[in-house]
């Protein structure tokens, strides 16, 4: 599935004020998948009732049907701390 042109100025934008200041190829657009276990290997997904993705560290998962993003530990996903530039508030204000 393709990203639409506000979805891509969104991870544009949200990678462009991150303080680590990653690429957009380090942002990943997920899906928080129905019936798995949160924050698990399997959460997320590339669709939204897709095969889950293999997750991969250093990488940050913007999920879109939440507006949060989130990065994985190795054992588990954990909300990506977000600077002061840009909220998870205004990530969710975006997708409106």
């Amino acid at each position: 599935m393709a990203l639409t042109q506000n979805e891509q100025l969104i991870i544009k934008y949200v990678a462009e004020n991150f303080a680590t200041k990653k690429s957009v190829a380090d942002i990943c657009p997920a899906y928080a998948l129905q019936g798995q276990p949160e924050y698990s290997a399997t959460w997320l997904s590339k669709t939204v009732d897709g095969t889950p993705l293999t997750p991969i560290q250093n990488r940050f998962y913007m999920v879109l049907n939440r507006g949060e993003i989130y990065t994985w530990t190795g054992r588990q996903y954990e909300q990506a701390n977000l600077p002061d530039l840009i909220t998870s508030q205004e990530v969710t204000e975006m997708w409106k």
